[in-house]
């Protein structure tokens, strides 16, 4: 009767033994099963963000280049061409006062359309903004947008830090955007860029008074997808803010 006791006390143990044996291979699959199932998630993520990336980067590459063409473009041709035309212009000899008249006409605005394209051909020119640098290449640009009539000033804060010329050249397209954004929506008075320099990060603002938007509404316009994109593609934060009637501020954050 003791044997048959112990008999069952053994079988007993075994089993639940075996139980637990199993029950703690079952609850180790499982574990084994859902870090491999979220590490093949964020494989995928990151898969995902690196082919976002690429393509943002591919869109970026073309744009430059295109940019580029055009640049070129206007340098060679349309600026030869209006060149010619003044030149002849100046070779026309004639004493009658209504013709002379016309002559100086064509001639300044002649002259203002080689000007502002060669202004416009070196906006776009890519290896010509690297080679200005940063800094002086929105000095230009202001230069340049202050003929709109909107006034503007550019303040530098700190020391400039070494950013590598690409991540400088989307920064620069950044404003260049905002800047057009603001002579076709804003109705502004007064622009203002500051690039406030600080240890280990760069906070670039591009702020107007003008008339603003509504958040709700304008936030998903092709100039600020465009100004985001440009903004993900280097890995700045963006903020953007208006108000009705108080003008809008843009504010990017690259950390180096």
């Amino acid at each position: 009767m003791e044997t048959s006791a112990n008999n069952i006390s053994i079988a007993l143990f075994a089993s639940t033994l075996l139980f637990l044996i199993l029950g703690g291979f079952a609850i180790a699959f499982t574990i084994i099963y859902k870090k491999k199932q979220q590490l093949f998630k964020e494989t995928i993520t990151l898969k995902e963000l690196e082919f976002d990336n690429e393509l943002l980067n591919s869109q970026v590459e073309i744009q430059e280049k295109t940019l580029q063409t055009i640049s070129q473009e206007i340098h060679d041709n349309i600026g030869q061409l209006l060149t010619a035309a003044i030149m002849t212009v100046r070779t026309i000899k004639t004493e009658e006062p209504a013709v002379l008249e016309k002559l100086y006409l064509a001639d300044t605005l002649l002259a203002d359309a080689i000007r502002d394209l060669r202004n416009l051909s070196q906006s776009l020119n890519t290896e010509r903004i690297l080679e200005k640098g940063f800094v002086e290449a929105i000095g230009f640009e202001l230069a340049v947008f202050k003929q709109s009539g909107i006034k503007a000033s550019f303040e530098v804060l700190g020391d400039p830090l070494e950013i590598l010329p690409q991540k400088e050249l989307i920064l620069f397209r950044v404003i260049q955007e905002c800047l057009s954004n603001i002579i076709k929506h804003a109705k502004a008075k007064n622009v203002s860029i500051i690039a406030n320099y600080l240890p280990n990060k760069l906070e670039l603002s591009i702020i107007d008074d003008g008339i603003g938007f509504d958040m709700t509404k304008r936030v998903n316009g092709i100039g600020l997808k465009n100004i985001r994109n440009r903004s993900k593609v280097i890995g700045a934060e963006i903020e953007i803010s208006s108000i009705s009637d108080e003008g809008t501020r843009i504010k990017l954050t690259l950390s180096t």
